[in-house]
């Protein structure tokens, strides 16, 4: 979008030495930028944000201490067993637990 914008004005800029033909010239090119929705901003409300559609949420996920070292990971990157949650397997063998959820 920022890209579009610089274009336009470049080609806005150039224009201006042509006279009248410029000035028809930029209304021309400004009608255009307008029709095809050039400068939307939306409502904030996710009006008109990425091309009209709103964006889908993302999908959360628990973070979870591991229960050897503490470190948090996503719940789908660890391992886990019936009571407690690792972030790997190597920790989960050194506590001597066994079997996955």
């Amino acid at each position: 979008m920022f890209i579009k914008l610089i274009l336009f004005f470049l080609v806005i800029f150039l224009l201006i030495g042509l006279g009248v033909l410029g000035i028809v010239l930029r209304g021309f090119f400004a009608v255009l930028y307008w029709l095809r929705g050039g400068a939307r901003t939306g409502d904030g409300a996710g009006g008109t944000h990425f091309g009209g559609r709103t964006p889908k949420p993302a999908k959360t996920e628990r973070i979870l201490a591991c229960a050897m070292c503490g470190v948090h990971v996503p719940e789908s990157e660890g391992v886990s067993t019936a009571d407690k949650f690792f972030c790997c397997d190597a920790h989960r063998r050194a506590r001597g637990e066994t079997g996955d959820q």
